[in-house]
């Protein structure tokens, strides 16, 4: 039922009926009971709640003529942990206090609702942007503002979505309310205090993440996950000095698909871990193959990546000494390769994982060098054996003087750390001879191979002369 004001309140009709020898109604007394607070409301801000919103949107869906409409949905990221130790009842007083600050920001007739997990939500009637910014700039405000709690001042972090109707289609509740979720969803990939209108393109963004996982599911349950080799070329020597394990899927409709389809859903989803079980049991067989060894000698690595989340396993190290002695190999011959932004999450726990991997005899080499802010930090503190420099720095380094001016003071300064340098990319010949001059011996790239399962590598590819026995004839013997 709707009060004076226009609000809705929840109402619980209770009633008995007196009636004659006939069955016939002599009277009827009874109850109206306002049960909103128990039903409508949020316990702990005493806001309205989700059950409140749904109502609210639906009457505004229904409205003839419909008004122009907005839904908005902001979240507060670090409440857990600003109140993690703190009294509750503190904790509660001061989310209670902001959020009748919030209010008092918001126009007189919107009602500001509470949702799961630290979530606000308001229905406006607006559509036009601008007049969106005029009115959530300073809520928004506001929110950047450090509450207090026992004496101590403490930021709240948020982000928050947008979903404006089209008053020219049909809208549902439901289409709706999914539109601000994925709105919202956009802006917490980006940095805090981001506001994210909702766009078509959102929509295609998650279907193609539901594809994604569902084709990784269907991988892990057909042994769908394959391993394909590229070499890492010594120059100088003529030899493969290792082999780094690239991921594959195979998809029944979509055929072969590259990691960059599904690496990031599977990080997301912990799907990573079980696709990256199926390729080591494909990698660490490579090392005894009596063909790679014919080709290749006994003495070449395996180089598998790992991504940020299993970085921060406690149980990554067993897991990798257990694969390898149920396979029979030393893990001497296996090296890990992490990225920058695989670190940066937690660097003393990474910096430890990564000395124990070392302690027990996996080489570790830092990957993509190059593409990140803090490769010079890193670059000293990490424990590392060889680092990897990444294609951007090698991209038509022979043709850009400035870039080689970059990629030779990169090269220089890892040789001097002592540290083993292989360079990604290289495509031309011109790069080869380039890099050589400042020493490189081991490049990974297209102009030697591209990666391919190891079958085809044990039949197709070819080892190139020693650049400095080969001298004029380099060129052909490595092409």
């Amino acid at each position: 039922m709707r009060n004076a004001r226009g609000a809705w309140r929840m109402m619980l009709c209770r009633g008995l009926c007196q009636r004659d020898e006939q069955g016939r109604a002599l009277r009827m007394a009874g109850t109206l009971s306002d049960t909103t607070e128990q039903r409508l409301s949020d316990p702990l801000t005493g806001l309205p709640n989700g059950a409140y919103l749904d109502l609210l949107m639906q009457e505004k869906l229904d409205g003839l003529p419909r008004p122009p409409l907005s839904l908005v949905k902001f979240q507060l990221l670090n409440v857990a942990q600003l109140f993690d130790g703190v009294a509750v009842e503190h904790a509660i007083a001061a989310l209670r206090k902001r959020v009748q600050a919030l209010r008092q920001r918001l126009p007189a007739r919107v009602a500001l609702t509470a949702l799961p997990e630290h979530t606000f939500a308001m229905v406006l009637e607006l559509d036009a942007v601008a007049e969106l910014d005029r009115v959530l700039e300073p809520v928004e405000a506001l929110l950047a503002e450090p509450v207090e709690i026992e004496g101590r001042l403490v930021w709240l972090s948020h982000v928050s979505g947008v979903a404006i109707v089209n008053l020219h289609e049909a809208n549902s509740a439901d289409e709706w309310r999914r539109q601000a979720r994925l709105a919202l969803a956009s802006a917490r990939q980006s940095d805090v205090g981001t506001r994210c209108y909702y766009s078509e393109s959102l929509r295609q963004w998650e279907r193609y993440q539901g594809r994604a996982e569902q084709m990784i599911r269907g991988a892990l349950a057909n042994r769908g996950v394959c391993c394909y080799l590229q070499p890492i070329v010594d120059i100088v020597a003529g030899t493969a000095r290792g082999f780094e394990a690239l991921m594959r899927l195979e998809d029944p409709a979509e055929g072969l698909i590259n990691p960059g389809a599904f690496v990031e859903v599977a990080e997301r989803t912990g799907l990573i871990a079980p696709l990256w079980e199926m390729l080591m049991e494909q990698a660490l067989p490579v090392l005894k193959d009596p063909g790679m060894r014919e080709r290749f000698g006994e003495t070449f690595l395996i180089s598998v990546n790992l991504s940020p989340r299993q970085l921060m396993d406690s149980r990554l190290l067993e897991l990798m000494l257990a694969a390898c002695a149920r396979h029979g190999v030393a893990q001497s011959r296996l090296q890990v390769e992490v990225t920058e932004s695989a670190v940066l999450s937690d660097p003393v726990r990474a910096s430890r994982m990564l000395e124990r991997m070392r302690a027990a005899g996996i080489q570790v080499a830092m990957d993509d060098f190059g593409s990140g802010y803090s490769s010079l930090a890193q670059l000293t503190s990490l424990p590392l054996d060889t680092v990897k420099i990444d294609r951007s720095l090698v991209l038509d380094v022979s043709t850009l003087p400035r870039k080689q001016h970059v990629l030779a003071a990169v090269v220089a300064l890892c040789q001097r750390l002592e540290h083993g340098v292989v360079v990604e990319g290289v495509e031309d010949w011109e790069t080869v001879t380039l890099l050589r001059e400042w020493g490189v011996r081991e490049i990974q790239g297209f102009f030697y191979a591209q990666p391919m399962p190891m079958a085809q590598l044990i039949k197709q590819f070819e080892l190139p002369l020693p650049l400095a026995a080969a001298g004029a004839s380099a060129n052909d013997a490595a092409g």
